[in-house]
């Protein structure tokens, strides 16, 4: 990102986006595409994900990513259900290991990833890979790794896991909403 999309954003941070897309041809050294979206994306986090709004430098996906990403309240909640708690009497005969198979932005896992000794971020879209990777180093998540595949594949490769999480993409190649689990992506049946 150039000084001058970096100035736009901050200058921009609350400004009206639609107004923003048709300042475009006036301002051609500033990446208006990522501009928009980071701005967009800051403003949506500050309702849906307060934490992470407040942390200078995060990068936010498109918007379908950002609108499908749990809010931090929900990520929260998950982290309590998904947290290993081993018996006390009983040493785990495995380090606790988390695998996300569905990453997305990452919000779930940034939560989840907290209770366990190793983390497992799987996504198929690079961009979004390079995202959590950028954002994961700034939450200071060290026992986060990113993987960019898919995530059946991956599974594939993995010996012991102490929880799998999926939450499978709910939108067809069209952009459409899918019902069926089925039709989600991937297919977890």
């Amino acid at each position: 990102m150039n000084q001058q999309t970096r100035d736009f954003i901050r200058d921009n941070a609350d400004k009206d986006i639609r107004l923003l897309a048709l300042s475009a041809k006036r301002l051609p050294d500033v990446d208006m595409p990522f501009a928009l979206d980071q701005i967009v994306g800051r403003q949506t986090a500050g309702k849906k994900l307060p934490s992470w709004a407040e942390r200078e430098g995060i990068v936010y996906p498109p918007h379908l990513s950002m609108e499908q990403c749990s809010s931090e309240q929900t990520a929260r909640y998950k982290m309590n259900l998904s947290s290993p708690n081993p018996h006390p009497s009983s040493k785990p005969s495995h380090p606790s290991f988390l695998i996300d198979l569905t990453g997305g932005f990452g919000v779930d896992f940034s939560f989840m990833s907290r209770g366990f000794e190793r983390a497992v971020y799987v996504e198929r879209q690079e961009n979004l890979c390079d995202i959590a990777r950028h954002n994961f180093a700034l939450l200071g998540m060290d026992n986060a790794e990113v993987v960019c595949d898919d995530g059946v594949d991956y599974l594939k490769s993995v010996d012991h896991v102490s929880v799998i999480y999926l939450d499978p993409a709910r939108r067809n190649e069209h952009g459409g909403k899918t019902y069926a689990i089925s039709d989600c992506t991937p297919d977890v049946i």
